[in-house]
């Protein structure tokens, strides 16, 4: 079980944080016919320095191979909180100022590059596709995002922001590819609204299965 695979960030930049955590320790508890649950500590850092810039922990709790674990995380940190609130708003701002919608295709690419203007869209896909896998997500399936194939946004009048991607996910223990469309909805300060459709192959190689779904926290249209 992995704690990346089933966090969920609070903010496009906090999402960035996630994927650069140094795990303490471990331990969970196993409640016969009902779940297992998990605590873990860990310390989170940042993507570019690798500055530890907190200690947090979470508890997990898994219903039996049910999806969309219970999850409580907590962190000690004030700094990480403000620098992201404040890279989320800029980012907001600049994306509500746009009159083209931005676009890309195949970040990060062959070698793992992500242009520095499109790692915001990035943390906002990661962000997107957090709810997507805590949605598929049971105690013997973890996805991670693995990368987006195109992405665009979506102009809009009123005081929120929009994207479209067509991303993959990596499934394991499958080691196989899910492909996500995803649309994301979202306004700093609060969670996104995410509507998704993800198709994958089928366990015994022929034709391929289709999800739907939408998860979101939040007072969206």
């Amino acid at each position: 079980m992995s704690l990346g695979i089933v966090f969920l960030p609070p903010s496009p930049k906090c999402s960035s944080f996630s994927r650069n955590w140094q795990r303490t320790s471990q331990r969970d508890t196993f409640v016969p016919e009902i779940g297992h649950k998990y605590y873990v500590e860990f310390t989170a850092r940042v993507s570019q320095t690798m500055e530890n810039i907190g200690f947090c922990t979470a508890t997990i709790f898994f219903q039996e191979e049910k999806p969309r674990p219970a999850i409580n995380v907590n962190c000690s940190s004030t700094k990480i909180q403000k620098q992201a609130s404040d890279d989320d708003y800029n980012f907001y701002k600049l994306m509500k100022s746009q009159t083209v919608p931005i676009t890309g295709e195949n970040i990060p690419d062959s070698f793992g590059f992500i242009e520095p203007q499109l790692e915001p869209v990035w943390n906002l896909a990661k962000l997107g596709s957090s709810y997507v896998i805590w949605d598929k997500t049971t105690e013997g399936h973890e996805y991670n995002m693995q990368q987006i194939k195109s992405v665009k946004q979506v102009l809009r009048k009123d005081n929120l922001i929009a994207f479209d991607y067509d991303l993959f996910l990596y499934e394991r223990p499958s080691e196989e590819l899910v492909s996500c469309s995803i649309h994301v909805v979202w306004i700093p300060g609060k969670p996104p609204k995410v509507d998704y459709n993800c198709s994958e192959d089928s366990e015994n190689g022929s034709g391929n299965k289709s999800d739907d779904g939408s998860a979101f926290l939040g007072n969206f249209k």
